[in-house]
């Protein structure tokens, strides 16, 4: 028995989510601004330059990221963003992009709030 797509949906690009609940707020800071402030956040991070980030890349396996750089990490994405970020929503971000559509998230969030 197949199942018949629901055409509400609209998933992005790293399967993370429906992007029908990616606001127009969150859209205000551009996803690769957004990028390029997480790629300089990891060099810093990790001491090492990193030519680009691509959404597949995976945090640890291919970033390199330990559990200690990943606090200090979130602890500067907090910081940067005036954002804050569960353990439970991290668990699922193991890839570059599914942390850039949270922060994406949190900052429509955060602008619904101060509406």
């Amino acid at each position: 028995m197949s199942q018949t797509p629901n055409p509400d949906y609209i998933p992005l690009p790293d399967g993370a989510g429906d992007a029908r609940h990616v606001t127009q707020e969150a859209i205000m800071m551009p996803r690769d601004e957004i990028r390029q402030i997480l790629l300089e956040l990891f060099e810093a991070e990790t001491g090492e330059e990193i030519s680009s980030l691509q959404d597949d890349q995976g945090l640890a396996e291919q970033l390199g990221l330990d559990s200690v750089d990943m606090v200090s990490l979130i602890m500067q994405l907090e910081r940067r963003f005036k954002i804050r970020l569960a353990h439970e929503e991290l668990a699922n971000a193991q890839q570059v992009g599914q942390l850039l559509s949270l922060v994406q998230r949190k900052l429509a969030d955060g602008q619904k709030a101060a509406a």
